[in-house]
């Protein structure tokens, strides 16, 4: 019987006395309702993009979902920049067309 695993095989191409390892990336698992910080999304781009590189154009998949996740990462984040910015006061970022004809009515 084979005896393979994901594990295994990513731990054998990440040893160090593997010629093709990627730097032995460190891998940071994180609880499914824990939020993701945009640093480890952008290694995790970059980590990826090395693998593709080294490993085939098959993984593509893995590459196109880590930036997917990065962007959605900051579109959150700058839609949260935008909500904290209008409940602190500050409405410019509100851009509709009846305001910018004068018919809003400000606070």
């Amino acid at each position: 019987m084979n005896n393979w695993s994901v594990l295994k095989a990513f731990e054998k191409a990440t040893s160090n006395n593997n010629p093709n390892n990627l730097a032995c990336p460190v891998i940071r698992l994180y609880a499914e309702h824990e939020h993701i910080p945009m640093a480890a999304w952008e290694d995790a781009l970059i980590k990826t993009a090395n693998f593709v590189e080294q490993w085939g154009a098959k993984y593509l998949p893995l590459f196109e979902r880590v930036e997917y996740e990065l962007e959605r990462s900051r579109k959150q984040l700058r839609l949260l920049e935008k909500a904290r910015s209008i409940a602190g006061g500050d409405i410019s970022p509100i851009d509709t067309p009846l305001r910018q004809q004068g018919y809003f009515i400000e606070p």
